[in-house]
């Protein structure tokens, strides 16, 4: 959307299977995870041209991002986090978070994440609840813009 680049997605049953399409010339391009590419691109089968990251990926130092790709305002990358359900007391959910935190960030689990290729982050429920709601929003414009509709 943002470079005006057609493309058709051509589903597959997983990452692995697509990343070696790609490997394999079914298709052209694929958008996998760092750990999932680095052995492809480590044995010279797959060619990393950019992450979607906002910042360089620690796994792959010397690939550029897309931003510094020539995509501006370019950031897209999959995340994950920790909910808990409406509800739940304000003083629990400062509990939780504070302990999620202190367990994040210690040295072995920074280990742990950058092994995986993951960039952890930490902050408040309300930091999170508006990322959430950003995601959301970006989310909307991709859906609109492709004209997706639900079946």
């Amino acid at each position: 959307m943002m470079a005006d680049v057609k493309m058709l997605h051509v589903p597959y049953r997983g990452a692995l299977e697509a990343t070696t399409a790609v490997i394999a010339g079914e298709v052209d391009i694929n958008f996998p995870s760092v750990t999932g590419a680095l052995p492809f691109i480590a044995s010279g089968r797959l060619k990393a041209l950019a992450v979607s990251s906002a910042k360089r990926a620690s796994m792959l130092p010397s690939v550029p991002t897309l931003n510094e790709a020539g995509l501006a305002g370019y950031e897209r990358t999959g995340w994950n986090g920790v909910l808990a359900p409406a509800g739940v007391p304000k003083e629990i959910i400062a509990r939780l978070n504070a302990a999620i935190v202190k367990a994040v960030n210690t040295p072995g689990m920074k280990e742990a994440f950058i092994k995986q290729g993951l960039d952890a982050q930490t902050g408040t429920p309300e930091q999170f609840a508006a990322f959430i709601r950003g995601q959301l929003m970006q989310n909307a414009k991709v859906v609109k813009f492709a004209g997706i509709k639900t079946e």
